[in-house]
């Protein structure tokens, strides 16, 4: 409405000219075209400066204008508010220390302590320029624990072989200058398998073993909140939880020898740690992350003949790095 106003009041003003009567014809000058679309392209670049900053609230400090409803990277350079839209993605390795509930134990007692052993994770997605998106993420843990058995001649072991996979939409948003925050939610799928497993060391045959088989889905919701300390960091942290349903398979060293149908099973995550981030001429933004990490998975394991609905869990450091928008 305001730029159409400009436009009739500078072709009323061309039209007039003509009938001027304050100096001869030969000292009229009239305006060109070109000198008049200049004239209107400033007025009209002037008007989106305001109606942008009107869309901000009058403006906040270090923000500028990035298209109809967003601003730049002048809120500090974290997590931008303007987004161009494209493909996300990025990998994480992570060095956990696997946890459960009664302690961690071979198949004939022997007392286990696993280090920190490395489990990865990736992703990949889309990512639209207002913030909502998918993504496929996928996590595996596969290690083993052993120690001299409790009988001479023996090896006692400890392994857990796991991976999780998600499917799901996520949503970003600026919270302000300062702050921005991400919620995500969709699909899991999780298989879990541990086996405790007593060996000769000569011959290698099974003495004792245990095994608990778990395939469960179900839906998974989470969020994330980040906020700017400038120069490209931010402080972040994010929690997760599932709520999964599946059967239990569970063995000796002889075969199958219980079987539950229709478990239900918890999982919760959590992240804490800082990010950061630096703008891409191709358009996203290369992100780095350093983070503690802990995960609590509930009625996953038992003791041998009992459904005891024992626990497990992760805990240790992570390290990533990828594209965001």
């Amino acid at each position: 409405m305001k730029r159409s106003l400009l436009g009739m009041l500078a072709t009323l003003a061309v039209a007039l000219l003509p009938s001027a009567r304050t100096a001869s014809a030969q000292d009229i000058n009239f305006a060109s075209h070109s000198e008049i679309m200049s004239v209107l392209e400033r007025q009209n670049q002037r008007i989106a400066e305001l109606e942008a900053s009107q869309h901000h609230g009058g403006g906040a400090v270090g923000c500028s204008s990035c298209g109809d409803s967003c601003c730049d990277l002048g809120c500090g350079g974290c997590d931008p508010c303007c987004r161009p839209a494209g493909v996300i993605g990025g990998a994480e390795i992570a060095f956990l220390k696997f946890h459960e509930s009664l302690g961690t134990r071979g198949a004939d007692g022997t007392d286990l302590d696993p280090g920190y052993d490395p489990a990865y994770r990736l992703w990949a997605g889309y990512q639209g320029s207002d913030g909502l998106g998918w993504r496929v993420r996928y996590w595996e843990f596969d290690h083993t624990t052993s120690a001299a058995g409790a009988i001479a001649g023996t090896t006692d072991a400890l392994g857990v072989d796991t991976y999780v996979l998600d499917l799901e939409f996520i949503d970003s948003m600026n919270l302000g200058c300062n702050w921005d925050a991400s919620w995500f939610g969709g699909f899991r799928y999780v298989e879990f398998d541990q086996l405790r497993v007593a060996t000769e060391n000569t011959t290698g045959l099974v003495v004792n073993g245990h095994e608990f088989d778990n395939a469960a889905y179900g839906l998974t919701l989470g969020g994330e909140l980040r906020r700017c300390i400038g120069y490209g960091l931010a402080g972040f942290v994010n929690a997760r939880g599932s709520v999964l349903f599946g059967d239990q398979s569970e063995y000796d060293e002889l075969g199958l020898i219980d079987e539950e149908l229709n478990n239900i099973y918890y999982m919760w995550e959590a992240q804490a740690g800082v990010q950061w981030t630096r703008e891409l001429e191709m358009g996203g933004y290369l992100f780095a992350r350093a983070a503690a990490e802990v995960q609590y998975w509930d009625n996953f394991v038992g003791e041998p003949f009992f459904d005891g609905g024992e626990s497990v869990g992760f805990g240790g450091l992570s390290l990533s790095a990828g594209i965001i928008r």
